[in-house]
């Protein structure tokens, strides 16, 4: 009889390797994906070959060249995807995903999937909750310092505030039915994933592709939205939660005790994004699917945040690129004991 053998690919968007203690951090918390590495395999030298985020889905999902051929569009006719190839096998085929620019019908990114599953709200699809009412007194510029609100169009040369506050509005919207962070966009998407396993057809094998737009920005760690929290990276900070960055120079638009906060609420992201990763694999092990399932944890990019040591002095994900902080994502690799 063959042995059945299933894939589980978790990408966790922007997800920078040097924010993991598996990769050497000190600081921030991840016990979950440490525990991971531990069990598996860590790529220390993986490198995505498209950026940014449609680019190098474009490649992993397809193995082709993306760079410097094919930009952000869609996928060709041509195209052969991961999903394409269980088409017609006794292989059952889920994506699981919040992304937004991953989502656009015209890019075709869900073909081939059997059965897909789409989380509103995220960036690029914040307008679904614009007719929402925002109550509770928020307000998006409760989220700017004054100056970067008078500077940011002026230093930049371009409107970036406008769009930025709508999408912040939106967010709000959204966020004003969080009751915790099991509302957040990684926990419902981790909690799908898991109610999809249980439905799993034991008898044959199953591809899961799991893009989890967190930690990308906004960074809106629990702290920002629950005011009994402090930023455990930062409990000390008295400015403002700016939590979706301006992308652009940040030489006299932010100081560097902003950009440090702005770095600890990233850290507190990515660790409240840990914890749903360790609810995903308890419940893989408790499901019996360990040892006949290879799971895949990788990420699409990172994220320049700020100066020196943390990017070249812009938040920027696409040109100038492609460079470290961008292109060194983490990959770890685990498979079951029958693979």
């Amino acid at each position: 009889m063959r042995e059945k053998k299933n894939v589980i690919v978790v990408m966790l968007d922007t997800l920078q390797f040097n924010y993991l203690g598996c990769y050497g951090n000190t600081r921030v918390k991840t016990p979950n994906i440490d525990r991971f590495a531990t069990e598996g395999v860590v790529f220390e030298n993986a490198y995505t070959e498209g950026l940014p985020t449609v680019p190098c889905r474009r490649a992993m999902l397809t193995g082709r060249y993306t760079l410097p051929v094919k930009g952000w569009s869609q996928l060709d006719v041509s195209d052969t995807t991961i999903a394409d190839l269980c088409w017609g096998q006794p292989i059952d085929s889920y994506l699981i995903h919040d992304s937004g620019p991953f989502r656009l019908p015209k890019f075709g990114y869900s073909r081939g999937f059997d059965k897909v599953f789409f989380l509103h709200g995220h960036e690029t699809d914040h307008q679904y909750y614009a007719q929402d009412e925002l109550g509770g007194g928020l307000k998006a510029e409760d989220y700017y310092e004054d100056h970067v609100m008078e500077k940011a169009d002026e230093i930049l040369g371009e409107n970036v505030m406008r769009p930025l506050m709508n999408q912040v509005e939106c967010h709000l919207k959204e966020r004003q039915y969080w009751k915790s962070d099991g509302d957040q966009h990684a926990a419902q998407i981790m909690k799908e994933a898991v109610r999809n396993l249980e439905r799993v057809d034991r008898n044959k094998s199953f591809f899961m592709w799991i893009d989890c737009f967190d930690p990308h920005e906004p960074w809106d760690a629990p702290s920002v939205y629950d005011p009994d929290l402090k930023c455990p990276y930062d409990p000390d900070y008295e400015g403002k939660d700016m939590f979706l960055p301006i992308q652009g120079h940040v030489d006299g638009l932010y100081t560097d005790r902003e950009l440090e906060h702005i770095r600890a609420l990233y850290a507190e992201k990515v660790t409240m994004v840990d914890k749903w990763f360790g609810h995903l694999m308890n419940n893989i092990r408790t499901l019996g699917m360990e040892d006949d399932t290879l799971v895949i944890l990788v990420s699409d990019h990172g994220s320049p945040m700020g100066k020196g040591e943390h990017g070249h002095g812009i938040m920027r994900k696409c040109r100038p690129w492609p460079y470290e902080e961008l292109a060194h994502i983490p990959m770890i690799m685990r498979g079951g004991k029958r693979l």
